[in-house]
């Protein structure tokens, strides 16, 4: 959860904001273009408030994503819907919840007849898992570098999916 008590400074006036916990990885202005920018160091911060339900709905991704959980607001602890997995084309999914251990590297899920192949792992969330359920979980893990492990055990755990490493 976001930390009010650690706002950055550079943040527009509203209830958006970034802490200053952020890792300068840029999950939050991959999501979030526009309305989340950095500063000289690297930290994000929201360079401006939403002002419509489609902005809105991408700084909640961009929170979600957040591997520090830095950016919030102070309107609403959950997004009205679940911000991932997020069909970014037909037949691929952002998972979201990228992790601090892999520096925020994004990770994807392809439904395949053969069994669905997730691409780098996110957090292991029980929410994120659920609605990985309702896709048809996960037969094969791929992860595309050493870094980007993460929680990738507990996900194959989950499945009994086997895990590649490229």
């Amino acid at each position: 959860m976001a930390r009010i008590d650690m706002v950055h400074p550079d943040n527009a006036e509203g209830a958006w904001f970034v802490d200053t916990r952020c890792i300068r990885c840029d999950a939050a202005r991959h999501w979030a273009p526009g309305l989340i920018d950095m500063d000289t160091d690297g930290l994000s911060f929201v360079a401006r408030q939403p002002e419509n339900r489609e902005e809105a709905a991408a700084l909640w991704r961009a929170a979600v994503a957040c591997p520090t959980q830095s950016i919030g607001t102070t309107e609403a602890r959950r997004p009205p819907q679940p911000a991932f997995p997020f069909e970014l084309t037909p037949g691929v999914y952002a998972l979201g919840h990228n992790a601090r251990e892999s520096f925020g590297a994004h990770s994807y899920l392809v439904p395949r007849p053969d069994g669905n192949l997730m691409t780098d792992s996110p957090r292991f969330t029980r929410g994120l898992a659920e609605l990985v359920d309702d896709l048809g979980g996960v037969r094969h893990v791929l992860l595309t570098h050493r870094d980007d492990v993460a929680d990738a055990d507990r996900w194959a755990d989950r499945y009994g999916a086997d895990v590649w490493i490229h």
